[in-house]
This record gives structure tokens, sequence and C-alpha cells, in this order.
């Protein structure tokens, strides 16, 4: 999937795959007369990618980041298809906050060869057949940004920071909230003894 006017339109399909466009565009961060038709392009989008995923029936779908993988992400959500937002950058985009409110997962094991693991081998040939098991937790809706103190971050998400610590065995210290470096929470002094 892809927006119809994009580069991915052209490049794609002379690598070699098949893609479907979607007619759908960013929303701008300022005042102006192109978020009028967002609305219109959003639900065009949305029924299309509703089309798609009955034909197709994908047993998962797997968004990038990018407004053309909003409407796709949505619909298999709403259809109960399992979904994943796989980020790049080191912080998001809007799509990607706002689809990752739904749930998040914590891969906790790996399956390889029927044997569960708690860490993930080291040698490349099992690597390669190795299967993530991932532990689902509740989503929070509210913003951590400008959060510096614990008391400021919602429930769930000190509930998926306590259990990260649970799963690796090891405090966090430090908890960046935003991409502001003042927005940082100490949450336990490394330095003291």
């Amino acid at each position: 999937m892809g927006a119809n006017d994009k580069m991915e339109m052209q490049k794609v399909p002379q690598a070699g795959y098949a893609i479907k466009g979607l007619w759908i565009a960013g929303i701008q961060r300022r005042l102006t007369f192109k978020n009028i038709l967002f609305p219109l392009k959003l639900v065009v989008s949305m029924l299309k990618s509703l089309g798609i995923l009955n034909a197709f029936k994908p047993a998962v779908v797997i968004g990038t980041g990018g407004f053309a993988s909003g409407p796709l992400l949505q619909v298999a959500a709403m259809k109960g298809v399992p979904t994943l937002i796989q980020e790049q950058n080191s912080f998001p985009g809007i799509t990607n906050k706002l689809l990752s409110k739904k749930v998040n997962k914590i891969c906790v094991a790996y399956e390889l060869d029927g044997a569960r693991l708690d860490y993930l081998p080291t040698a490349a040939d099992q690597q390669a057949r190795c299967t993530p098991v991932y532990e689902e937790m509740p989503g929070w809706s509210d913003s951590t940004e400008g959060a510096r103190s614990w008391a400021e971050l919602p429930a769930n998400a000190i509930k998926y920071v306590r259990r990260v610590e649970e799963l690796i065995d090891c405090p966090v210290a430090l908890l960046s909230t935003s991409p502001e470096r003042d927005d940082t929470i100490l949450v336990t002094d490394p330095f003291e003894d």
C-alpha cells in the first residue's frame, strides 16, 4: 500500500512488486487549505482498505509508518486482524503515535525449533529460525510528552515500564518521555548506594 501520488507508486512496481494506492495525504501541521480535504481522503482510503482486506484476507497487517499505512492499519484493527507497527525513526510520527495507543507488545521470549528461549541466540542461522513470543499490555492515550515525574505518567505507561524491568531483571534508571532533553524522569539514581 502507498499514497497514489508518491514515489512508491513508481519504485515498487519497478522492483517487481505489486502495490495498491490510496488517495491519502498527511495532515499539514499548520492551517492550510490542504487539510480541508483530509477527512474525505481518510474515509475514501478506509473504504478502499476495507475492500483490499476483504479480498486479500491477510493473517497480519504490518505498517511501517507514514500516512499511507494509517487507514489500512485502522481498518485491520477494527476487523480484528492482528496489526504490527514498525517504527524506523527515533521518534514516531503522527500516524504511528495514533495507532500505537491500541496495544503495546513486548517480546518476552523466542521459540526455536520447539524450544522456548528467554534470550536471542547469537548464531545468525538460529536467529533466522526464531519466532518472537509477545506479551500484550494495555496501551495509553494520554501523552507522556512533558512528563518529568513518575506521577505525571499514565498508569498503563508505568505498568509497561515496570513489566520491562521484570523481564530484563534490571531497574530502569532514566526514562525519556519526549524528544526534548528536559522531558526526562530520573527513576532511580544509578550512583546512589
